[in-house]
């Protein structure tokens, strides 16, 4: 059995009894768990070298992870068509992960077509807007010079995001030339028409229709082992921006307001300092100092 898969089991389940508003009434009734978890044996020297190891091998920095819509932009070359769309689609959804930190189930669900539910669309920018949000220099330069011109924005509402925290923003530069291609060039002609009810939907799948959860999992997968020779899911994305913003000295508090979380403690739990090569003792100490 592996130690650090058994810690982070039992980890995962003494803190649902001292939060779970059901459990915690009874939380008395799971004191043995420190004990368990200080019998589990730490990981020998050799063991911690093997997976350290095999994290370093799968590990991809975030200046490796900037270059993949650049190498998916190459594969355009001898394409036309559907296929060439597919590929401007497949540049856009890696852009929109990189500098958005986007759950999975925010970006296959991104409403586009109807304004009374869109999520990631085109418009000018509202007083309000400009008075709530924080508005580069460059972009408010663009505005005075014209008023009327349109900037893409991104906004979920309450029920839309696991947090249930309602945020609405400016997508970054990058991402937003990615999305104006995409969706005023390509995203219309891969939408199957033939559906009574067309995908209004931010991204298609190869049937037209919209993107699921395992669609994105999937071309994630293929596109960063194809590139970058490792095998990366979507939620990775998220856990390197927390990181490297983390790393580059942004406080938690940023950093949670980022990813639609209400709790800066939920986004600590990146930072922790939970180090499975003494499992036993980072895990209960975890817990006595929470």
């Amino acid at each position: 059995l592996n130690p650090r898969g058994i810690v982070t089991k039992l980890y995962s389940i003494r803190f649902m009894t001292q939060n779970d508003e059901l459990l915690k009434e009874h939380k008395d009734e799971y004191d043995w768990l420190p004990s368990i978890i200080r019998r589990i044996p730490k990981e020998s020297a050799s063991q911690r070298q093997e997976r350290e190891a095999r994290q370093a091998a799968k590990y991809v920095t975030p200046e490796e992870l900037a270059q993949l819509p650049e190498l998916i932009h190459a594969e355009r070359a001898g394409h036309s068509g559907q296929s060439l769309g597919f590929i401007v689609m497949e540049e856009t959804i890696c852009s929109l992960l990189i500098d958005l930190p986007l759950r999975r189930s925010n970006l296959c669900d991104a409403e586009i077509e109807d304004e009374e539910s869109w999520n990631i669309f085109e418009k000018e920018l509202t007083r309000q807007f400009r008075v709530q949000c924080e508005i580069p220099e460059s972009v408010e330069k663009a505005r005075r010079k014209d008023p009327q011109r349109k900037f893409w924005q991104y906004f979920y509402r309450e029920p839309e995001t696991k947090g249930r925290n309602a945020v609405r923003r400016l997508v970054p530069e990058q991402a937003a030339i990615h999305l104006s291609e995409w969706v005023h060039e390509y995203r219309e002609d891969l939408i199957d028409k033939t559906n009574p009810n067309p995908c209004t939907s931010l991204f298609v799948n190869r049937a037209g229709r919209s993107l699921t959860g395992n669609n994105l999992y999937e071309l994630i997968t293929k596109l960063t082992v194809r590139h970058l020779n490792k095998r990366i899911n979507p939620h990775f994305f998220r856990n390197l921006f927390v990181s490297h913003h983390l790393s580059l000295g942004e406080s938690v508090t940023s950093v949670s307001e980022s990813l639609f979380q209400k709790s800066p403690r939920t986004t600590e739990v990146y930072s922790r300092g939970f180090n499975a090569s003494n499992g036993a003792v980072a895990v209960d100490g975890f817990f006595s100092a929470a």
